[in-house]
């Protein structure tokens, strides 16, 4: 049974492709309508597959089976738990500074907070 949930996990990983597509468009000084495709696919990836996927369905199916087990020692369902909380704390930490970021962006400022002047 732990191999589904492994695998339900690795889900967590198909944003990353993505961010480094979007990383290679940047170094490589790509056009910028590509640059920015890459961002919106990047960021709602990332949302579907950590928050949506992880927080409202591994997450409570994986929990649900620990407490099922007997067999486990304690110590390790709640250290299981803490990391569990502790990794859906960071992803929607990372989906704020995204969101974020995008709003910015979206707004004309920089990362530094000055305006930047539209062509």
């Amino acid at each position: 049974p732990f191999a589904w949930h492994g695998a339900s996990f690795l889900i967590f990983e198909l944003s990353t492709p993505v961010l480094h597509i979007r990383s290679a468009l940047i170094e490589f000084k790509c056009d910028s309508s590509a640059i920015t495709i890459s961002t919106y696919v990047f960021a709602v990836v990332f949302f579907l597959v950590r928050i949506v996927w992880g927080n409202f369905y591994a997450f409570p199916l994986v929990w649900n089976h620990l407490i099922r087990l007997d067999d486990m020692p304690s110590w390790q369902k709640i250290a299981f738990w803490a990391f569990s909380l502790l990794s859906a704390g960071l992803n929607s930490f990372w989906m704020l500074q995204i969101v974020k970021s995008g709003m910015k962006k979206r707004n004309g400022k920089s990362k530094s907070g000055k305006t930047v002047q539209r062509a």
